[in-house]
């Protein structure tokens, strides 16, 4: 072939693969896949419904934390101040065993709860949500231990793994 005919050729190639780049982008148009399982399947949403999605969980006033409190030899007992929604909860470890842990919530206006929370167990405590994920204790080593997420109440009764 002559010089001039790889030039042809060349631009025709170029020419077909902008046409395909621009069928394919208006086949898919403004699509985002969601990967739901290890298969390799995907559910998939345009991004107007994920919009949709986005503001309904933002209208929830969903807000979540994840603690790990531990109790030390001194006896100290941990707390931690989380802001959830813009509002300030301090959050206390009071006493913990091998499978729950009492904690103590009190709100921005001084105002407590409490309550002991069993592993996999979900409790609403001052406005506050408490999932126990994990409860330890050891007497040999003087420590008690929980780690939870506190979340506003509008978390636990909405499904994230529709994401």
């Amino acid at each position: 072939m002559k010089s001039k005919e790889w030039v042809g050729v060349i631009a025709v190639v170029l020419i077909v693969a902008v046409v395909a780049s621009l069928v394919t982008t208006s086949i898919t148009g403004d699509v985002i896949r969601v990967n739901k399982d290890i298969n390799g399947t995907y559910r998939v949403y345009t991004q107007l419904e994920m919009d949709q999605k986005l503001t309904s969980l933002n209208d929830l006033k969903c807000d979540g934390r994840f603690l790990d409190l531990a109790v030390n030899k001194e006896g100290h007992h941990p707390k931690e101040t989380v802001y959830l929604v813009g509002s300030p909860y301090l959050i206390e470890l009071k006493t913990a065993t091998d499978s729950a842990a009492t904690i103590k919530v009190i709100n921005k206006y001084g105002n407590l709860g409490s309550s002991e929370v069993s592993e996999a167990q979900t409790k609403l405590i001052n406005g506050v949500e408490v999932k126990m994920l994990l409860a330890d204790e050891s007497t040999a080593l003087s420590y008690a231990q929980a780690q939870m997420i506190v979340s506003t109440p509008a978390c636990g009764h909405y499904n994230f793994s529709d994401y």
